[in-house]
């Protein structure tokens, strides 16, 4: 079973956005840095389970740093609770 982590998917995407508009190929990316083009392709999909240093070395030549911080507290909209508790209706 796949899980795609939503950081995981928002690092991917930034470095995509990052990729095309320096308007460099995944295969570019890969000669440079030494990662595997199909590599790149999972970390831009945020399908990505290899090593945190693969995944830095990308960050990297793209002039990005992973950072951590707290997660924002999320509470859902009055208009969605109905979801949240369907199966008490039941």
């Amino acid at each position: 079973m796949l899980i795609m982590c939503n950081s995981l998917k928002v690092i991917g995407e930034t470095l995509k956005k990052k990729r095309q508009l320096s308007k460099l190929s995944q295969k570019t990316i890969s000669e440079a840095t030494g990662l595997d083009r199909a590599l790149i392709s999972k970390i831009e999909t945020g399908v990505f389970t290899g090593s945190l240093h693969k995944l830095i070395r990308y960050l990297d030549y793209m002039g990005l740093e992973l950072t951590a911080s707290s997660k924002a507290l999320s509470f859902p909209q009055f208009e969605d609770l109905d979801s949240h508790f369907k199966e008490d209706k039941e």
